[in-house]
């Protein structure tokens, strides 16, 4: 007989669990017990399903690695079906390992269901399902499911707490965190790498700054995680320089920055204004991706820099990288600045040909620089050629028009505005009046600054 090469030892074990459940020998009770024996196969089978899924870094990712996944869950629940039939999906080991499965490949529902059947739930069905709850954003779920997994005397493990302090942060929910804080102390997981930086995180994203630098002083070790929510805690209340020093205390105590500590170091440089530093500290990341390339090229345009974030854009697409919106407004603004035509309509053709042009966020920066180019007729041409507009988009081309000194377009085009259901703002008006000066129409500009037309 010649044997299927694609057909794998588990697929062989699958295949005969399937016909034994389906035929009348599976109501033989010395076959049932066999099936129970073969209890930890299923347990194995279900970490290769694992596996597969650990392979796939993010959800977004799914739609671009299909069958990885797909195989993944279709194993799964065939096992997971087996388990259901014969009686076993809820005991041990089995029950932990089918409720991770469907934790690590984001299924809520599935995850939900099983651990509400396990006979006995451990600290990894609880640190499962919260996980599950924290990956899919239902934070309010990790906190509560912390809380009733307390109450019924499961005391976590770190990861259990490094979970819900996580969810604490991004709540802001400093008073739960203390609480947890004190489990955490009580439990000695206070000197643990990820209690520490998860505690960091919480205290600072909540703005208590000088709570989560006692906690980082108190330290055994300032490794990477903690110094990270560090860094970022100081960041987000505006200590740049700190973080800064932060840093460099990390890079000379050995320690090798991640990527959120290199772009939250180097936003804090360009927002600093010291644009030598962010490039030097460009220079030294191993992987520098997207996000810290548009770090940069904001920096430059928003510092006066303007030739230079547009050589770093060039760069940019030079090494690999797809500019995105964020990459083009911050081109565009820099190319408004000096009026260059040229490069406007370069970057203008990059946007068609990413299919970015369509964007609101690009198309108001692109009415705008051509409006600084004094192409008003290309301006016009991109607004009306977006399907969808918004105030900004309004906004660009009255202010557009006030410009280049289109006074009765203005006051057009305000009126199309107002027809179209959109509610003028300070921007609005600046242009409106602008434009009635330029006419010498007081009695026009009186009426529109409290926003109606009188006749």
């Amino acid at each position: 007989m010649i044997k299927n090469p694609r057909l794998t030892p588990n697929s062989v074990f699958l295949n005969r669990q399937l016909k034994l459940s389906t035929s009348p020998l599976a109501e033989d009770p010395q076959i049932h017990n066999s099936l129970r024996e073969e209890q930890g196969l299923y347990n194995n089978l279900l970490k290769v399903c694992l596996l597969q899924c650990q392979k796939i870094h993010s959800r977004q990712l799914f739609d671009e690695m299909p069958k990885g996944l797909g195989f993944s869950l279709r194993t799964g629940k065939i096992v997971h079906a087996q388990s259901l039939k014969f009686g076993i999906s809820s005991k041990g080991n089995l029950g932990n390992a089918i409720l991770d499965l469907y934790s690590k490949c984001g299924h809520v529902d599935y995850a939900e269901k099983v651990f509400l059947r396990l006979e006995e739930r451990d600290k990894m069905a609880w640190n499962s399902i919260m996980f599950i709850y924290s990956r899919n954003g239902f934070l309010e779920n990790v906190v509560e499911t912390f809380g009733s997994m307390w109450n019924r005397g499961v005391l976590g493990n770190q990861f259990s707490c490094a979970i819900v302090l996580s969810a604490c942060a991004k709540l802001m929910d400093v008073k739960f965190g203390k609480q947890v804080h004190c489990g955490v102390v009580k439990m000695g997981f206070e000197v643990d790498a990820f209690c520490e930086g998860a505690l960091i995180d919480m205290y600072a994203k909540c703005g208590y700054i000088v709570d989560a630098r006692r906690i980082f002083d108190g330290a055994t070790d300032h490794d990477t995680v903690s110094c990270t929510a560090m860094i970022s805690g100081y960041v987000q209340v505006g200590l740049l320089e700190q973080a800064m020093r932060v840093f460099e205390e990390m890079r000379t105590g050995g320690h090798m920055p991640d990527q959120v500590a290199f772009i939250t170091t180097l936003n804090a440089c360009v927002r600093l204004g010291r644009l030598d530093d962010a490039c030097h500290l460009f220079s030294q990341m191993p992987n520098p991706n997207v996000v810290v390339w548009n770090v940069l090229i904001s920096g430059h345009a928003k510092g006066g820099h303007e030739g230079e974030a547009i050589g770093l854009l060039q760069n940019m697409i030079k090494a690999g990288f797809k500019p995105t919106r964020s990459t083009l407004g911050s081109v565009l603004s820099a190319i408004s600045y000096i009026a260059n035509y040229e490069y406007g309509l370069q970057v203008h053709a990059l946007a068609v040909k990413l299919g970015l042009d369509s964007n609101v966020y690009v198309g108001s920066s692109l009415i705008n620089m051509y409006a600084k180019c004094q192409k008003i007729e290309a301006a016009k041409e991109v607004f009306y050629g977006l399907g969808e507009k918004n105030d900004v988009l309004w906004n660009a081309l009255l202010g557009g028009y006030a410009q280049n000194g289109y006074a009765c377009e203005v006051l057009k085009l305000f009126l199309n505005m107002r027809i179209c259901g959109f509610q003028p703002d300070e921007y609005t008006y600046t242009s409106v009046l602008s434009a009635c000066a330029c006419l010498g129409n007081i009695e026009t500009g009186v009426p529109v600054t409290f926003g109606y037309n009188q006749e």
